[in-house]
């Protein structure tokens, strides 16, 4: 049930993990494919753990709303406005 994109959509987000789907953890994925997510996925866990000092981290939204807020919140400034 994955999705595909237009090439419109890919250059905006430049990523092609717009059309991918990496549901559970790097190694026990659900779907196939997902190599390339692990190795993000795992960078992210490592600097998460340096930068707070922490054993474990998990870097995994609970939902996709919480996925879009935290890419919001990267990008936008107080007063922002998107659509």
């Amino acid at each position: 049930s994955e999705n595909f994109t237009s090439e419109a959509v890919l250059e905006a987000t430049g990523s092609v993990f717009t059309n991918k789907y990496a549901e559970g953890y790097p190694g026990k994925r659900y779907y196939g494919g997902c190599e390339f997510a692990d190795v993000v996925e795992n960078l992210a866990r490592e600097r998460a753990k340096k930068l707070f000092h922490a054993e474990y981290v998990n870097v995994q939204p609970h939902s996709g709303s919480q996925a879009n807020q935290a890419a919001y919140g990267a990008v936008l400034q107080p007063g922002d406005t998107i659509m």
